[in-house]
C-alpha cells in the first residue's frame, strides 16, 4: 500500500519532461506535495510501488495549468496506477489546498521584446514561458538567442496605497545583499518606468514543496536560515523603521511597537465589522494591543527584513546527496525594521503551508524567535490575514481564520 493518500491526478507545465502530475498528500507532511509521476514509473508490481513511493517522497512541484475534472480522476488514475484499490481511495482535491497561483496569461513575443528592450536587455527572443506563483506581478521565463533563460516580471499593483517602486527596490536590494554573499539572483535590467525588471533565471524547486524528511534536505534548511541571519546582520541601509520604496525609506509614522499595536487594533475592527469576532473580543485585544506596544519596544534594533519570509519564497535544489539553498525570493516587500518580526512570520506562515519548522533552520540561523515577541506578531499577522474579505483559498488563510475561530484561548496565551 502507498505510503501517501492519492488525492488528484493533474497535469503539469506542458514542457515538463514527465508525463503526469500527482497531488498527494504526505504522510509526513501538513500539506500536500506535488511532483511527477511518468508513465514508466506507474506499473502495477510491488518493485514499481517501492519506486513510486520513493517518487511521491522526493517529489518536486510542478507548475499547474488547470485541475483536471473529478469525474475524470478515476478514469486517469487507473489508466497510470492500474490499480483499482488506489483508484478507489482517489477523491477531489480540496478548495483551501495551498497552491501557487495560476500562470499568467500567455505574452506575445513583440510584447515582450519591448519589456525586455525597456529593461536594455536586447538578445533576441526564442520562447516565452509564463510561470506560476505571482501575485502581484507576473513571471515569464525568456529563453534568448544562444540558450540563455532569464526571468521577466512584470508587476501590477492592485492595492490603493502608491507603488513601491518595486523594480529599482528589487535591483538595490539585491546589489546590496548579493555585494554580502546572501544568495539573491541577479538584477540583468530595470524598466525606467519601474513597469518590469529582468532578473537571473535560477533553476530550483521552492523549499516548501521538498517533503518532510527527504535525503538531505536539512542542508537546504540550514542555508536558507543562516542567509537569513547574514541578512540581519548587514550594516542598516537606514536608521530608522519603516518601508523601502525603490532605493529610499519612507519611515513609518509611530514607533515601532505602537505601528504593530495600531494595526493590531486596525484588523481587528474589521473582523468585527465582518462579525467574525464579539464586541466584548474587540476590546480584549484592544486592551492586549498596549501590552504589544511596550512588548515590542521602538526603533532600538533595526535591520534588513524580507517581510515576506515562508518556505515558498526559497528557492532550493539538488546537489550530490543533499539540497543546497539556491536563492531567498522576492524582496519587493522589504522594510527595516526588527529582525524578530521576521522570525516570527517565517514560524507562522511556513507552519501553515508544511508544519512545524525544520529544526535545521533554526540552527543555522542562531536562535529560534523570542516567545514574548512572537505571540504579538502572531497576532498581528493572523488577525490581518483573518480579516481578508474574499480570500484566495490558501493554507494560511484557513490557519488565520481557524487562530480567528478560537480567538479567546490565544488572547489568554498572550494575557498570561
Amino acid at each position: 500500500m502507498l505510503p501517501q493518500r492519492v488525492v488528484d491526478v493533474l497535469p503539469v507545465n506542458e514542457e515538463s519532461d514527465v508525463g503526469q502530475g500527482i497531488l498527494l498528500w504526505s504522510a509526513h507532511a501538513a500539506r500536500p506535495v506535488r511532483g511527477p509521476l511518468s508513465e514508466s514509473r506507474a506499473r502495477c508490481s510491488p518493485s514499481s510501488k517501492r519506486s513510486l513511493a520513493h517518487e511521491f517522497r522526493v517529489a518536486q512541484a510542478r507548475s499547474v495549468r488547470e485541475r483536471v475534472h473529478h469525474e475524470r480522476i478515476g478514469r486517469r488514475a487507473r489508466r497510470f496506477c492500474c490499480d483499482a484499490s488506489v483508484a478507489d481511495r482517489i477523491c477531489a482535491v480540496r478548495d483551501n489546498l495551498d497552491l501557487l497561483p495560476p500562470p499568467p496569461p500567455p505574452l506575445e513575443p513583440g510584447r515582450a521584446a519591448e519589456l525586455l528592450a525597456a529593461c536594455d536587455v536586447r538578445d533576441a527572443i526564442l520562447a516565452v514561458t509564463p510561470c506560476a506563483g505571482g501575485i502581484t506581478n507576473a513571471n515569464f521565463a525568456v529563453t534568448l538567442a544562444g540558450g540563455r533563460r532569464v526571468l521577466l516580471r512584470v508587476y501590477h499593483w492592485p492595492h490603493q496605497e502608491p507603488d513601491l517602486e518595486r523594480g529599482r527596490k528589487e535591483a538595490f536590494l539585491h546589489e546590496f545583499l548579493g555585494t554580502a554573499g546572501v544568495a539573491v539572483p541577479r538584477v540583468h535590467g530595470v524598466a525606467a518606468n519601474g513597469e518590469c525588471v529582468v532578473l537571473e533565471w535560477i533553476n530550483g524547486e521552492r523549499l516548501r514543496d521538498i517533503a518532510p524528511g527527504t535525503k538531505g534536505v536539512e542542508s537546504a534548511w540550514e542555508e536558507a536560515g543562516l542567509a537569513l541571519r547574514r541578512a540581519h546582520e548587514l550594516p542598516p541601509l537606514f536608521d530608522r523603521a519603516g518601508v523601502i520604496v525603490g532605493d529610499h525609506l519612507e519611515p513609518f509614522e509611530q514607533p515601532w511597537g505602537e505601528f504593530h499595536a495600531s494595526l493590531i487594533r486596525a484588523h481587528a475592527r474589521k473582523l468585527r465589522t465582518l462579525e467574525r469576532i464579539s464586541g466584548a473580543q474587540l476590546a480584549r485585544v484592544q486592551a492586549l494591543s498596549e501590552l504589544a506596544s511596550r512588548a515590542l519596544g521602538h526603533d532600538a534594533r533595526v535591520r534588513l527584513l524580507h517581510n515576506d519570509p515562508h518556505a515558498a519564497n526559497i528557492l532550493v535544489r539538488s546537489a550530490a546527496s543533499r539540497w543546497r539553498l539556491a536563492a531567498w525570493l522576492d524582496w519587493e516587500y522589504a522594510w527595516m525594521g526588527d529582525p524578530e518580526w521576521d522570525l516570527a512570520r517565517f514560524d507562522v506562515f511556513t507552519r501553515a503551508q508544511v508544519g512545524a519548522v525544520d529544526s535545521a533552520f533554526w540552527r543555522g540561523y542562531g536562535a529560534r524567535p523570542d516567545p514574548a515577541k512572537r505571540g504579538f506578531y502572531e497576532l498581528h499577522a493572523m488577525l490581518w490575514f483573518g480579516s481578508f474579505p474574499n480570500p484566495r483559498p490558501s493554507s494560511l488563510i484557513e490557519a488565520a481564520r481557524a487562530y480567528v475561530a478560537d480567538l479567546d484561548r490565544n488572547l489568554d496565551v498572550l494575557s498570561a
